[in-house]
């Protein structure tokens, strides 16, 4: 399973990539909405792909919780405001309300904003007028944890009685009358009932039909010092243009890139293959800012040539080492954080995502927010 995902990924970067560039590179408004239109599909099947993941995850018993430090305040916030644009698109009011930050506890990122993140898109999905409140509660307690109880509120179509007790059971859709339209796998919330299981959580619903819903997710996280940012040097200034480096053997994905980095103002070197990257990186006649290496290169794959780089006495051998792939569960994220990558950027990539990394912010920043789809 975890092969199928990534040859899928792996075209559906290009996919997702040149469309995003032809919503804004188009010459006229009737090609933008085309591309764009385009793109929701492209983004509905990435999540639906995510989703098959996590179940077949699921069904082998390895679905798992990697708590890391993690501030959740600004963690919320900036998921949020990744909905935020589809929200406004549908005339909707998307409000945050939450304690005053920061607050650090030991999270697993991912995870929480998979919680969050899908109950946000199914509050956008069946909401046609009104607002969606995000809420965070804080309970703390004198043990070092606290209780964090998460609750996004909708004035939605609202779920009929007799569906609320499964609702969260796998391939459970909640379309009201006159919904029959609103498409979805109905894997979403069984995967956010698992994540509340393995949290030691829980989760519910609480729903008038006709009305709106409240979902929300409760779990008690361990308390923990602040982490700091190494945001001080030059190379982590967003407006300090920097000349990377980019090793990927596919054409359509160093294309890709090489329109987004120009766009954001960088300059760039681009190779095909591992022993490449590590020849230009350890070139003494070269110095790069920032190096965006794809882990699945034949010949020296790109762990080797992080590996490689870290262990050079090159110019190049201290900077920031983007690992890029289309593979991301948990052990490949790791296994590749340990071998020296500063982040991880998960295929297909937003360039929002693309430039927060790029920008500097903290590695924690490696596991991305779950991809925000267009609904219909």
């Amino acid at each position: 399973m975890a092969s199928l995902a990534h040859e899928v990924r792996t075209p559906l970067t290009s996919v997702i990539g040149l469309l995003d560039l032809l919503k804004t590179q188009a010459p006229d408004q009737n090609s933008r909405e085309t591309a764009r239109t385009a793109a929701q599909s492209a983004d509905y099947l990435l999540g639906l792909i995510n989703d098959l993941m996590d179940l077949s995850r699921m069904e082998g018993g390895s679905l798992t919780m990697h708590r890391r430090p993690l501030e959740v305040c600004s963690a919320l916030v900036q998921l949020v405001e990744g909905f935020r644009p589809l929200a406004e698109r549908r005339g909707l009011s998307l409000i945050l309300e939450m304690p005053e930050g920061p607050i650090w506890v030991e999270a697993d990122r991912l995870r929480f904003a998979q919680v969050v993140g899908n109950y946000i898109t199914n509050a956008i999905k069946f909401t046609r007028r009104g607002e969606i409140r995000v809420q965070l509660e804080v309970e703390n307690r004198e043990d070092g944890t606290a209780k964090f109880t998460t609750r996004v509120t909708d004035t939605g179509i609202g779920i009929p009685k007799a569906l609320q007790p499964v609702i969260f059971d796998r391939f459970v859709q909640a379309n009201g009358e006159g919904e029959k339209d609103r498409h979805g796998a109905g894997l979403g919330l069984s995967i956010v009932a698992e994540i509340a299981r393995l949290s030691q959580g829980t989760c519910g619903v609480e729903s008038v039909e006709g009305k709106g819903s409240t979902f929300w997710y409760s779990v008690s996280l361990n308390l923990t010092d602040p982490v700091a940012s190494n945001t001080s040097d030059q190379n982590h200034n967003p407006a300090t243009p920097k000349h990377i480096l980019v090793a990927d053997d596919n054409p359509a994905t160093r294309r890709i890139l090489e329109h987004m980095l120009t766009a954001m103002g960088h300059t760039l070197e681009t190779v095909s293959h591992g022993e490449a990257a590590v020849d230009r990186l350890i070139d003494v006649s070269t110095k790069f800012d920032l190096a965006i290496i794809d882990m699945r290169m034949p010949g020296l794959e790109g762990q080797r040539v992080i590996e490689a780089v870290r262990l050079s006495d090159g110019p190049s051998a201290s900077i920031p080492l983007i690992a890029m792939s289309a593979d991301h569960d948990d052990e490949d994220v790791s296994r590749v954080m340990e071998a020296g990558a500063t982040a991880f950027l998960p295929k297909p990539f937003d360039p929002a995502h693309l430039a927060r990394l790029i920008s500097g912010a903290h590695a924690v920043e490696a596991f991305a927010t779950p991809n925000i789809r267009e609904v219909g």
